[in-house]
């Protein structure tokens, strides 16, 4: 099911005839691609803080304009050229990308007449090559997140005039890789790695020549099989939960070896998806140990010979629920530290060792965060005063863990708003600490963060630093820690859905099943 059905005010302007558009929404028969991309980074993609309403109602009068416009190159007698229909063409492209992230509804309710109209007037050029060929009709799953993804693909929408929708093809080859032959590629839930395995072995990594697109297939249809059963031994099945993750953990890790090497883009797009059913269902333990603890996402060049090295790692993918790619950039400062350590005598070693025991047994030191490594100096304290392999007592451990936030709540203040432009080295430094930070106090104590984060957003906002707010912030989900990052909160804690709402985001994780926090 779609997250939101279109209403009567949306059928209301998905009408050809619209409302009428005030003349600073309009978009002209002469530039009206041009025209409609100046509307967009005029009213609705700015870096000002807007109020929501106000970017959505903006965006509804461009969407209305967008369509007057479309309807009058096509059908307008005196308009309709095939220079009109190419203008039209750019501009419905354009006004579908957008309308995919902005509100399909009115889009998807107008398309529709849109279609029957140039078939109606016999425009079967435009209908093919532009409409069809370029995937033009309804928003879907396919197009934006706003669907779910066991919404129907609107495939009826283009079996028109002789025309079958484009996607079409790859819907059927995946569905018929599941069913042909399905008794050759069964894994079962009982012993599902055993399963895959032999799988692997007797229909992929076999002695004997093979075509290589019959190997090709054939893993893809193990491939298959195997996400399969993980997301039924995690979210479907009704045996013991504990051996059950146990079990898709084991054939996850051994699937994505094999994948990394044989196709890693059907593992990438589905990993996505997998992560984001885990947090959706609540399953943080699956999600820190077993995912993410052992890098099971996307493939990238670190694992596979088939990424380039200077691809992007898939370091945004673990930047969910308070957790940090294990190989972030910032493995760079760790890898510093580390062989400096490894060059330190022995002696002195054993000494300083000494010395920071006994601070952090009665917690006098001093807090020393420099500006040019923060996360290093962080990392530091952390691994001295409170990652200790003495014992501690109880309050001395927690005020230490507190003395060590304060002091890095104070760099990060300092390190954003001293400078009135940080660049974005700086914001990817900032960025770093404060993902560490987070996660740490996800674990040994979330209420000083919480208070405090709210308190960075606001001066965020207040200094207009929107591009850390909305790429650093929104993005990675550093806002208050809750019971998606931490065991100190409830399930039925509300989630901090309000305190993302700024600036025109959204919390980026489902609030379906959730309750706002005021």
């Amino acid at each position: 099911m779609s997250k939101r059905k279109a209403d009567g005010a949306d059928i209301e302007m998905a009408a050809p005839a619209g409302k009428t558009v005030p003349d600073d929404f309009a978009i002209s028969l002469e530039t009206p691609a041009e025209d409609y991309k100046k509307l967009m980074e005029t009213h609705v993609q700015i870096d000002e803080i807007v109020d929501d309403k106000v970017t959505e109602q903006n965006f509804d009068r461009i969407g209305q304009s967008a369509r007057d416009v479309i309807w009058k190159l096509l059908f307008n007698s005196s308009q309709n050229t095939t220079e009109a229909q190419s203008k039209a063409e750019e501009l419905l492209d354009k006004y579908k990308s957008d309308a995919c992230f902005y509100a399909p509804w009115p889009y998807n309710e107008w398309i529709i007449k849109l279609r029957d109209e140039v078939l109606k007037e016999n425009l079967l050029e435009f209908w093919k090559d532009s409409i069809v060929k370029k995937q033009l009709g309804p928003c879907w799953s396919g197009d934006s997140d706003l669907f779910d993804a066991d919404d129907l693909p609107p495939t009826e929408f283009y079996a028109k005039a002789g025309c079958v929708a484009p996607f079409a093809d790859s819907l059927g080859r995946s569905s018929s890789a599941t069913a042909a032959n399905a008794e050759d590629f069964v894994i079962g839930l009982e012993q599902p790695l055993k399963d895959y395995q032999k799988l692997i072995e007797t229909r992929v990594q076999m002695d004997e020549i093979v075509d290589d697109a019959i190997t090709q297939g054939n893993f893809e249809r193990i491939g298959q099989a195997a996400r399969d059963v993980v997301w039924k031994l995690l979210f479907d099945t009704e045996e013991n939960k504990p051996e059950a993750q146990s079990k898709a953990e084991e054939l996850l890790e051994e699937y994505r070896t094999d994948a990394c090497f044989y196709a890693p883009w059907p593992y990438n797009e589905w990993i996505v998806k997998l992560r984001d059913e885990l947090l959706k269902e609540n399953l943080l333990d699956f999600w820190k140990d077993s995912i993410v603890k052992k890098q099971m996402g996307p493939c990238w060049s670190r694992d596979s010979d088939l990424f380039d090295a200077d691809d992007t790692p898939p370091v945004e993918f673990y930047a969910k629920a308070g957790c940090v790619a294990p190989f972030a950039a910032s493995l760079r400062v760790r890898g510093e530290v580390h062989d400096e350590e490894g060059h330190e005598n022995a002696e002195d070693e054993e000494m300083a060792n000494e010395e920071d025991n006994l601070a952090a047994s009665t917690g006098n030191f001093e807090v020393a965060i420099s500006k040019e490594t923060p996360l290093a100096d962080y990392r530091d304290l952390m691994k001295r005063f409170v990652l200790t392999k003495i014992i501690v007592p109880d309050d001395i451990h927690e005020s230490n863990v507190n003395k060590i936030a304060k002091g890095t709540q104070e760099i990060i203040w300092q390190l954003l708003f001293e400078n009135p432009n940080p660049s974005q080295e700086d914001m990817d430094t900032i960025s770093e600490l404060l993902q560490e930070y987070r996660s740490d106090a996800s674990f040994y104590g979330p209420w000083s963060y919480n208070e405090w984060i709210v308190k960075l957003r606001d001066e965020l906002l207040n200094k207009e630093l929107i591009q850390f707010w909305r790429e650093k912030i929104v993005e990675y989900e550093l806002g208050p820690i809750c019971n998606r990052d931490s065991d100190f909160f409830d399930d039925d804690d509300p989630l901090p859905l309000e305190y993302y709402n700024k600036a025109g985001c959204k919390a980026p994780f489902d609030p379906s099943a959730a309750n706002d926090l005021n």
